[in-house]
């Protein structure tokens, strides 16, 4: 864990191990897993197609923990524009499968990404349950973490606590 951690990254993360066991719980009958290979993928065909994304919920909390602490069953992200976004994912196997207001899920056998996407001249993304505001300067702010060698943009912590409040799989 980060050696200096603010008073909301614990708080939320408190939130976050509260709700672990229940979480664990739902993977055994979800049919998604995603896993690090998974994660290196994605974030790999990103780089190539040079997509400007933030990583957000599970992976991005993980990253600020510094290590894997649960499985996981998707990679959520936010990302600047959908195009590049589609072409990263359709090179690396991932199909279209539903687009909702601004989240758009791709799949891949038991693998999904779920992406928020900020369209040019927004501040909002709408998310699942709700909205998540996202300028494109939190773009630039994102920190970079490394999970088992894999090296992954994650969005500044208003964003992700935002993603948390507005997800489904807090």
């Amino acid at each position: 864990m980060e050696s200096v951690l603010t008073n909301q990254y614990v708080s939320v993360r408190f939130n976050r191990v509260e709700k672990k066991e229940i979480y664990e719980q739902e993977m055994v009958t979800n049919k998604y897993e995603f896993t690090i290979k998974d994660l290196e993928e994605v974030i790999t065909a990103f780089e190539k197609e040079r997509v400007n994304y933030m990583v957000v919920g599970g992976w991005a909390w993980d990253g600020l923990e510094g290590r894997i602490t649960r499985k996981h069953a998707d990679l959520d992200v936010l990302c600047l524009g959908y195009e590049p976004v589609e072409k990263a994912l359709n090179k690396a196997g991932y199909a279209l499968k539903r687009r909702t207001n601004d989240l758009v899920e791709f799949e891949k056998e038991s693998k999904r990404v779920d992406v928020g996407v900020l369209r040019k001249g927004e501040e909002i993304v709408k998310g699942k349950n709700g909205i998540i505001n996202v300028k494109p300067a939190d773009f630039k702010n994102a920190t970079i973490k490394t999970l088992e060698n894999v090296m992954f943009k994650i969005a500044p912590l208003h964003v992700l606590e935002e993603w948390m409040q507005t997800s489904n799989t807090k």
